[in-house]
């Protein structure tokens, strides 16, 4: 069998393995940049299974069908990759992303009407070519076509792009991430150039393009894998911390749905009313409220859902209501976390200040 084949065939596992696992991380995160990451690998997993079919090919018309194949996946990876390098970036130029998709579009449209793609003006047919190690490989005899640079060019101006990415990266403090960019970017332009003079036989050997798909999804998977894991743990270590705040606070913090529903209590919660945390969650908050001092929450005969817009970022002094039935005044600020679509509840136990004030009332 060789190893040309079996080389595309791992070229594929590895790209469809990368390629759903970041398509996973992105369902999960909603990110951007793992999204696009993910359906680069994909697009490169593929062009490897096209290449494969290119390279077995028996008859001109398998070999039109395989090429036709690459060049509309390598176009489409065009329109991919520079949306990628955008949002890896934070470089969103819009219209120029736009321009360079259509590049990229016109060179798609081209390969898929003319009868033998932007590559080629003429066809007389293939022939088996012994590689240095010799396996052989099926090699077509044609004519380059004078619009072969429209294929290239998308791809340059897309490296081009590239690279400006990189610089304005770098120039930013981002150095480490414009570095891995930069490398495989060049890994690609490389690849690139050589794919060039093999189609146009200059130089006798295999394209290069498919492996050096591979080189860039390897070296850009581990810098996102890397830049994933920290932000992870960084994340990891603010939820630690923001954990250890609610839980030494005094005060009781709720966590409500935008219906009224407890999602989660703290401690003080927890001693605060008797309750504990299992019993909260899943129980309408306006059960904490006595029925009597539910007014300011009221509207339509309902204690939360056509109020909480009147409540929010607003201290209220009502009456809190225990496990064991007992009373005590409290008072009671919510806020909401739009990013998710809760409320905080913040309640303080004013019983205290209420005695005291009772007390100086009667000395006085």
């Amino acid at each position: 069998m060789g190893i040309v084949l079996p080389s595309l065939f791992i070229l594929f596992g590895i790209c469809l393995h990368a390629g759903v696992s970041h398509l996973l991380l992105a369902a999960r995160r909603r990110t951007a940049v793992h999204l696009l990451f993910g359906l680069l690998c994909l697009l490169a997993a593929i062009c490897g299974l096209a290449s494969a079919s290119l390279y077995s090919s028996t008859t001109i018309d398998e070999y039109l069908f395989a090429l036709r194949q690459q060049l509309t996946i390598s176009d489409l990876w065009i329109v991919v990759f520079v949306w990628f390098v955008a949002y890896y970036s934070k470089y969103r130029p819009v219209p120029l992303l736009l321009a360079l998709n259509a590049v990229a579009g016109i060179a798609l449209v081209f390969n898929l009407s003319l009868p033998r793609t932007l590559l080629f003006s003429e066809i007389r047919g293939l022939e088996p070519h012994a590689l240095p190690w010799g396996e052989l490989v099926q090699h077509v005899d044609a004519d380059a076509s004078w619009l072969a640079t429209l294929q290239y060019i998308p791809l340059l101006l897309a490296y081009v792009f590239s690279y400006e990415c990189c610089l304005r990266q770098f120039t930013s403090g981002m150095r480490s991430s414009a570095l891995f960019l930069a490398a495989a970017t060049s890994v690609q332009m490389l690849g690139l150039v050589v794919s060039a003079l093999i189609e146009f036989a200059e130089l006798e050997f295999v394209s290069v393009s498919e492996f050096t798909f591979i080189c860039f999804i390897l070296v850009m998977n581990l810098r996102l894998t890397h830049e994933f894991e920290v932000a992870d743990r960084m994340l990891q270590q603010r939820e630690e911390r923001l954990q250890s705040i609610l839980t030494t606070a005094a005060d009781s913090i709720i966590t409500i749905t935008q219906g009224g529903v407890i999602e989660d209590a703290n401690l003080a919660t927890e001693e605060m009313f008797g309750y504990s945390k299992r019993e909260l969650v899943g129980n309408d908050f306006c059960s904490l409220i006595l029925p009597q001092s539910q007014a300011p929450f009221k509207q339509n005969g309902r204690c939360w859902e056509d109020s909480k817009a009147r409540i929010r970022g607003v201290g209220h002094e009502v009456t809190g209501r225990r496990k064991d039935g007992s009373h005590f005044p409290i008072d009671l600020a919510v806020s909401e976390i739009e990013s998710i679509g809760l409320l905080t509840a913040i309640i303080h136990d004013i019983s205290e200040s209420k005695e005291l004030q009772k007390h100086l009332s009667l000395i006085h």
